[in-house]
This record gives C-alpha cells, structure tokens and sequence, in this order.
C-alpha cells in the first residue's frame, strides 16, 4: 500500500469516528443527560470530582475518568488523554534545493495522563508524550521524533482552606 492510500485509508477512519462521536452526543442531548464541562486547555485543571454521582456520567469515557479507589470515594484516579496527526506536504521546499517529497508527511503526537486525588488534601498529575513521524523524505528534524518523555508531572497538597485560622 503506497503512502497515499494509507494516507486515504487513515483519514476514512478519522472521519467515521468523528461521526459516530458526534451521533452518540447528539442522541445523549436528546435523551436530556447534561452535558460534561468543556475539556480545559491543560489537562490538569480538568477535574472529574462531579463523576462522583453515578447520574451525572454521560459519556463513553466517564468510567476511567472517575475512577474510585476507596469505598469513600474520596480518593480517585482520573486516567486520560489525546491523538494529535498532522499531515503535512511542502511543494518544492528551498525553492527545489531540499529533498523533494511527492507524497508529505505524517506528524502524530500522543499524550497520556493521570491525575490521582487522595482525599482534598493531595494531588499528583503525570502526563506522557510520544512524539513520532512517517514517510518524511530525509528522516525526522530534531523536533519530529521523542519517542517517550514527561511532559507534565505536579503534585499538591495542603490544608483545606475551611481549616484555616482566622
């Protein structure tokens, strides 16, 4: 199979997903379950604690982003992440000077994460990426390629602010 049918085949499944996604939210609406929060920019500021209500899980992924430790539920792992693909295709780059591609390109760029909650008291969050190309003529810049790397890590901890002297 050459680049460009893989190409093809790739963006055929990206698209059916899309739309089954966007089918499986649209009958959710009708059927009235509320919406979740929008996802946030960085994934640490998610939080997930209203998962905490059985009633309130709406989408296909809830189970691992509310995941119940403890029989209190108070201490629970939230278990995520996204696919990021790029292709990407330059018509004589360098003016014809630089290696010449007929076909482009992909860049893909995966990131996981958990964030682990221990009561209000205690937070750790870890994300992974791995950064990958395909097909790019001359191999991958220096930017292109990272197999696997810590791209976020945090944790917290502290008193509530109820426990505050005055």
């Amino acid at each position: 199979m050459t680049s460009e049918a893989a190409l093809r085949t790739s963006l055929i499944y990206l698209l059916a997903l899309v739309l089954m996604l966007h089918g499986v939210a649209h009958v959710r609406a009708e059927e009235g379950i509320s919406a979740a929060p929008a996802f946030k920019p960085q994934r640490y500021d998610e939080s997930y604690v209203y998962l905490h209500d059985p009633a309130r899980r709406s989408d296909y992924f809830d189970p691992i982003k509310y995941i119940p430790l403890t029989e209190e539920r108070n201490v629970y792992l939230s278990i995520g992440g996204d696919a990021r693909l790029r292709c990407e295709y330059f018509h004589n780059p360098s003016w014809g000077a630089a290696p010449q591609d007929n076909d482009g390109y992909w860049l893909q760029r995966y990131l996981v994460h958990r964030d682990l909650h221990i009561t209000a008291w205690f937070r750790a969050f870890a994300q992974f990426q791995s950064a990958l190309i395909n097909d790019r003529v001359g191999g991958p810049r220096p930017t292109d390629k990272d197999i696997l790397e810590l791209h976020q890590g945090l944790s917290t901890g502290g008193l509530r602010s109820a426990m505050r002297m005055p």
